[in-house]
């Protein structure tokens, strides 16, 4: 777990907000490192709202390693794997991304709501060419407000750098709020 000193949920959620509503743009991604708090603030900032989700969360073993991560849609009846660990780490299962990955990333872009949400975006996308198109192609349709990993992975820096959009990076939050 990170050593950083991190501000109240309720300020960041508020320091969040405004910062997105002031900057007049479309999407809103927030990164950070492992364990930062990433996930917690998409939560805080979802909760109670009309939003479709689609999740991906690492289950994690006695070892202290992720075993498995999990792609689970907004609809919550079922959930299939992405990754999978082996003896050279995580890899990515690149025909379920490319199947129901992709189909998932389709109906969020087809649902009622306004604001889609992903948590998280990840190096294991990296796998498939379809499921980064698919969530392209949903950026273009909705507004998306998406957990991306801080890593350093092509698409990701796509993400990153993507037009009207707002990245917040949780690390230089955290830092800037410390030496305040």
């Amino acid at each position: 777990m990170n050593n950083i000193q991190r501000p109240a949920l309720s300020w960041l959620t508020d320091y969040t907000t405004s910062t997105f509503l002031n900057s007049g743009k479309k999407h809103l991604f927030l990164t950070g490192t492992r364990q930062i708090g990433k996930s917690t603030l998409f939560n805080a900032l979802v909760e109670h709202r009309e939003i479709e989700i689609l999740r991906s969360f690492a289950l994690w073993n006695d070892s202290g390693f992720p075993s498995k991560v999990i792609l689970q849609p907004p609809q919550q009846g079922f959930c299939c794997v992405v990754g999978k660990r082996t003896t050279n780490g995580m890899i990515a299962c690149q025909q379920t991304f490319q199947s129901v990955g992709a189909k998932l990333l389709q109906n969020l872009a087809n649902c009622s709501q306004e604001w889609v949400g992903i948590d998280e975006i990840g190096f294991l996308e990296q796998c498939s060419l379809i499921y980064q198109q698919n969530i392209l192609q949903l950026l273009e349709q909705k507004r998306v407000f998406a957990v991306i990993r801080k890593d350093e992975h092509t698409f990701l820096n796509q993400l990153y750098s993507y037009p009207d959009s707002l990245l917040l990076d949780l690390d230089k939050i955290f830092e800037s709020n410390r030496q305040t």
